[in-house]
């Protein structure tokens, strides 16, 4: 039995008098349903994934312009999560962007210039900086939008690279309470980058960052009381806090080490095979096939039993 979402998907389409806004509702409820799985329980034709794309095509063409933006966003990553729907190509979805942008879609410019950055086209880069800082400065409330803007006065993508302003930008974001602006600002301390070197700064702000949210900070956090690092004392019990703050934040790494952790008794932890389990599964999911099995063969580890 086919999924609703396909069948629906399919009579909308097969109508030309089908509102637009009901095909497009049509088509994000098949994406949504690549996301459940559907796909791996049979529920979902072989043609699913270009009947899918028809519903956003035509959904964008009548003027539905968020209709672009979510197909964009499939094509910038290769489908839906855990779901090779389609290629990645990022040169589509550059081009979708800008059909949306044609239509007027208030999000538009800011994500056709990340596409633009992500994809590192530099041919594109000064149309990139000009969408950022002008979508950034109408958009104030927008912090993803400081940090973008920082991103590119950082590499020097499509303007002149100034270290100075894009610490001056991660950091007013970090300040509004960007957990990304404050992780940067992590990195550049320990990197020294717009300043001198400086670790102990590097962790001020990791530690700020993780507690704003960030996965990638309160992984590293972990890493740091676990080896010691930038003079803290090792501390198994403080790591496992971090790292499980980071896989509840869909880390995949993160639940892999803390899973690895409860099962050897790390740093003298009290082992529980039954939680590790758990954890090598959520690993399982973020990671993808196989990588679970690899990483613990190579450390000569079995996976426990649930």
């Amino acid at each position: 039995m086919a999924s609703q979402s396909y069948a629906d998907l399919r009579r909308a389409l097969d109508d030309p008098r089908t509102d637009p806004r009901l095909v497009f509702h049509h088509a994000r409820e098949l994406s949504g349903a690549f996301v459940r799985n559907e796909h791996l329980l049979g529920l979902l034709p072989p043609d699913a994934p270009q009947v899918m794309i028809a519903g956003f095509e035509r959904a964008g063409a009548a003027g539905v312009g968020d209709a672009y933006l979510e197909l964009a966003a499939l094509y910038v990553t290769g489908g839906t999560w855990q779901s090779p729907l389609l290629p990645q190509d990022d040169d589509r979805a550059i081009d979708l962007y800008r059909r949306a942008v044609a239509g007027g879609v208030d999000e538009a410019p800011f994500l056709l210039s990340r596409a633009i950055y992500r994809a590192d086209r530099a041919e594109l880069a000064h149309d990139a900086w000009r969408r950022a800082k002008a979508f950034q400065v109408t958009h104030a409330d927008r912090l993803d939008a400081l940090v973008h803007a920082a991103y590119l006065l950082q590499a020097g993508f499509g303007v002149p690279e100034n270290q100075d302003a894009a610490g001056d930008f991660f950091a007013e974001a970090a300040g509004r309470g960007s957990a990304d602006g404050a992780f940067e600002l992590s990195l550049r301390a320990h990197q020294g980058l717009g300043a001198p070197q400086d670790d102990q700064e590097g962790l001020r702000w990791t530690r700020r960052a993780a507690e704003l949210g960030s996965a990638r900070a309160s992984y590293n956090l972990g890493a740091a009381y676990a080896t010691g690092r930038y003079g803290l004392v090792r501390d198994a019990e403080e790591s496992l806090r971090w790292y499980l703050h980071a896989a509840e934040q869909d880390h995949g790494l993160a639940a892999f080490t803390a899973g690895v952790m409860l099962l050897t008794g790390d740093g003298g932890l009290r082992p529980d095979p039954q939680r590790a389990a758990r954890l090598l599964g959520d690993a399982d999911y973020l990671l993808g096939d196989g990588v679970v099995e690899m990483r613990l063969g190579a450390m000569g580890l079995e996976r426990p039993r649930p």
